[in-house]
Formats: C-alpha cells, structure tokens, sequence
C-alpha cells in the first residue's frame, strides 16, 4: 500500500506539538502582568463532602474540573474549628487569639464591641492600599459595629450579611435584626430568591463590570451549605421558627450541589488572569458518614473539624497537581501579597504556597497547633495529639461522644488534666485509632513541644 508522505509529515508534527504542550508545566498566573484574585469560601464543608476528594454520592462537576486542572491540597487546615476565628486567620494570617477573636460572634453580644482587631491590617486593605478594587459579597461574621465593618477593613464595596448564618429565603436571621446589607444601609431584596443564588449574582455583577478591568480581590463568602438547609423554592424558616437542627446527609449533599451549580456560573464570567482559590472555613456540622465511619466535625479539633477543602484554579489551566504537604489558611496573607507584588512586614506564622515566579512552595513550619475552648492539639509530621481538660463536662462529652475512644485516667498527672488522644494520620486519616498508651514517647514529645510553642 501507497503511504502519503505529506500525511505522515503532518501527522508527526501533529504528536509532536501535542507532547509539547502536554509537558509545558502549568502557570500559575499570567507572566507580566497583575494578578486578579478571587477567594471563594465555603460554610460548613469537609473535603469528603466532594466529589474530587471521592465523594460518589455527590455531583460537583464545576469543583471536580477546577481540581482536575488545577491545584488540589489534600492537607489544609484552618485554624478554628468555628467560623468567626477562622475567617479572622483567613483575613490576616495570624492565629485567632493574636486577633481577638477566639469564639463566634454572636449577634446578642453586637452591643459589646466585639470583632476582628484592629492591630493587624487585613490583605484587602494592603491590596487595597496598592490600588486593587477589593470586595467582600457574602458573609462577613467578625464584628457588628462600624469600626468592625468590612468597608474599614479594606472593603471598597460589602454586599452581605453580618452575621453567622441568615435564612437562604428571607434573607434574615433567627432574631429579625440582622439580613442583607448594602455597605453599611439595608440591602432589600425581596424574600423568595435563594441566598445562593443572590450572591453568585452580585460576584458576576462585580466581574462584569469595569472593576474587573483593574486587578482587584473578591471574597466571595457563601454561607452554603452552612445550616437551615433550605432549597430554592423552600418556606422560609427565620424569624418566624427556630433552627431546624437538620442532620440529614441528603439535604446536607443538595446544599453542596447548589453550590457547584453556582461556582459553574462564576467560571463561565472569570477571566484567565484570575487566580481562584476556593476553601472551606470549618469542617461540617453534622455527624456524617464517610465510607462508613463517624465523622466528628465542626466545633472538635478532629481532623472533621480543622481540614478543609482548598482548591486553586486559574482558567486554562490543563493538568492536575495533588499536594500532600500540610498547609494552613494562614498562608493565604503572605501568598496573596507576594503575587500582587505587595511589600508588607508580616511576622506572622502564615508561609507561602506559591512565590512570586508562580513556583510552589513546600511548608517549612515544623508544626500546625490549635486551642480552641481549652482544648488542644498538635501535628508534627504524621503525629497529631489533642488534649482535653478532664474539668470540662461539655468538652469531654463532645471529645469522646459514641465511646469510640477511651478517656485514660492513668494519663492525667502526666498531663496537667488533660486526657491525651494520639492519631497516625498516614495510617489512620479518619482518627479511629487512639494510639497514647502504645506510643508514650511520642505523645509526652508532643506534649512538650505544645506547651514550649504556647508560651
């Protein structure tokens, strides 16, 4: 058989263009120009909960791409197991009690000036003090009082909600006083529209209009799929009812789908030079299965409660990078700041993921370590302990709930009250093996090494 040499010819420079392409390593921005950033960030939401993490019961086409082209962290922490401290982490790249704020901020306590310090700039306001358009549409939860307001943050525009958590379909929450907010005036939006939907709207708004010609930084922060879980099209339940304490797994997934549905309506308006970096803000309230096993989440220093979801996406972007190393959410302040090229003299404990050449970094931090409500915890390596105060009724019911794990009296004097638990996260990811009596080495090291970095 006759062969067309002319086919071949293009047919070998066919294969040889597409290997080419397909070994250029990915960029992280566009070179030569100011990076745009969009920081998406989730309520409620445990990495499980998707379906790039291996979720098969859930449907979330929009994340799964940004993860298959893009950068996927399978080990990133933040630093609360609760909303309003680790937002604070978020915004400034410092640990919650450098910030004042340790615990939530709730609405009935707004009188008592409560909120994010002031001794510490936010990222927006150095970005914004470097001539980027900045915006916060969604939920804010760091304060009531003006001096606490997002637009004193570094906030050009804030279009949101104050508090924790509103009703999707009222747009208010459980007491009436707190709903939506155009900058510091009402913002009325007629009860119906599911809040999903409202702020996905004003994010394209935003990056449809000329602010999107300047670099700018949007935090775009849901409150999906944070509790009521009200679908569209759903009787609203604020004011008029309490809270459902709704722990359904199913409701939880719908919630989660809304959510990529709308992420699908961001990206088809994002442009290429647009870093998107999308997070959860705590693990998910509910006790939930995953593959089987109890997830103990929101509120513990569990792996269920710290480990988040982080995803980093830039529109096309072929090829997928999974990074094991363990990050924090405090190294979102360095990282955003040296790509925008912003000199700061941070001295906080955040490191960069990524230079300012788009190559990315591996942690230095020898250890992440965590205090919430008494109760600590520490990973070096592999190795986490947490440690529970054996006076707090409350935290031992929540610690060792189900009898799943043992309370070891015998271990008490050796650690000032507390009962120690001890994981290997690289065997037992899920944290159903408590291993302190058969490694007292290596929980006493770890012990010591908490109580030196507390000080």
């Amino acid at each position: 058989m006759k062969c067309n040499f002319n086919y071949l010819l293009l047919l070998f420079i066919g294969l040889q263009l597409y290997s080419c392409q397909g070994s250029e390593p990915k960029q992280l921005l566009e070179p030569g120009s100011k990076p745009s950033f969009l920081l998406i960030i989730a309520d409620d939401i445990e990495p499980e909960a998707l379906g790039c993490y291996g979720n098969t019961e859930v449907s979330t086409p929009t994340l799964d791409s940004w993860a298959e082209n893009g950068w996927r962290f399978n080990n990133f922490y933040v630093t609360s197991p609760i909303c309003s401290p680790s937002r604070a982490s978020i915004l400034t790249g410092r640990l919650p009690q450098e910030v004042g704020v340790v615990d939530i901020l709730r609405p009935s306590r707004a009188d008592q000036g409560e909120g994010l310090s002031n001794a510490y700039p936010t990222f927006a306001q150095l970005l914004q003090s470097a001539g980027y358009e900045t915006a916060l549409i969604g939920k804010w939860h760091l304060g009531y009082q003006y001096e606490h307001h997002p637009l004193n943050k570094g906030f050009d525009q804030f279009k949101g909600f104050l508090s924790g958590h509103i009703d999707y379909i009222s747009h208010v929450d459980a007491s009436g006083q707190y709903g939506l907010m155009n900058g510091v005036d009402n913002w009325n939006i007629p009860s119906g529209e599911h809040l999903t939907k409202i702020l996905t709207d004003e994010a394209i708004s935003f990056l449809a209009s000329s602010h999107a010609q300047y670099p700018y930084c949007l935090v775009l922060s849901y409150a999906t799929p944070h509790r009521p879980y009200l679908l569209p099209g759903e009787q609203a339940i604020f004011p008029q009812q309490k809270a459902k304490r709704d722990r359904s797994e199913q409701r939880y997934i719908q919630m989660i789908e809304l959510l990529d549905q709308q992420l699908g309506r961001i990206q088809e308006v994002v442009d290429s030079n647009t870093l998107i970096f999308f997070l959860g803000d705590n693990g998910n309230a509910i006790l939930n299965q995953i593959n089987g096993i109890p997830q103990k989440g929101k509120g513990t220093l569990y792996e269920g409660g710290l480990k988040v979801p982080a995803i980093a996406y830039r529109k096309g972007q072929i090829g997928t990078d999974t990074i094991d190393a363990p990050y924090s959410s405090m190294d979102l302040y360095p990282t955003l700041l040296s790509l925008a090229e912003v000199e700061d003299a941070y001295s906080g404990t955040g490191e960069l993921i990524w230079d300012t050449s788009g190559t990315l970094q591996t942690p230095q931090r020898a250890i992440l370590r965590w205090n919430f409500q008494q109760a600590k915890a520490i990973r070096q390596g592999n190795w986490k302990a947490i440690f529970i105060p054996a006076d707090h009724d409350t935290l031992i019911e929540r610690y060792f709930f189900g009898g799943e794990f043992t309370p070891h009296q015998e271990l008490l004097a050796a650690y000032d009250g507390h009962f120690p638990l001890l994981f290997n996260l690289a065997e037992d990811p899920q944290e159903q093996h408590d291993l302190a009596l058969a490694h007292p080495d290596r929980l006493s090291a770890l012990w010591a090494l908490l109580r030196t970095q507390s000080k």
